[in-house]
């Protein structure tokens, strides 16, 4: 979807891909993996970013179930 210019990650420290079982990307993001604090940057539902991209009918990575991905926004949810 990146290649067709249909998806777009933010923030890829603040909000990072959590592969399941192989770790984070980028690493500097571990700090960033619990979304219980919101800190400048962090996507999280009901924030600034989600809604942004859900208003123009975008879908939000972190909603994943198995390997969220944070920083990922997409027109079809991959």
């Amino acid at each position: 979807m990146h290649a067709y210019g249909l998806a777009i990650d933010v923030n890829t420290v603040q909000n990072p891909y959590v592969e399941a079982g192989a770790g984070v990307q980028p690493p500097a993001g571990a700090a960033y993996v619990s979304r219980s604090v919101i800190r400048p940057g962090m996507a999280y539902p009901g924030g600034i970013l989600v809604s942004a991209f859900s208003s123009a009918g975008w879908r939000w990575g972190g909603y994943w179930a198995s390997s969220p991905d944070y920083q990922h926004f997409s027109v079809n949810g991959r």
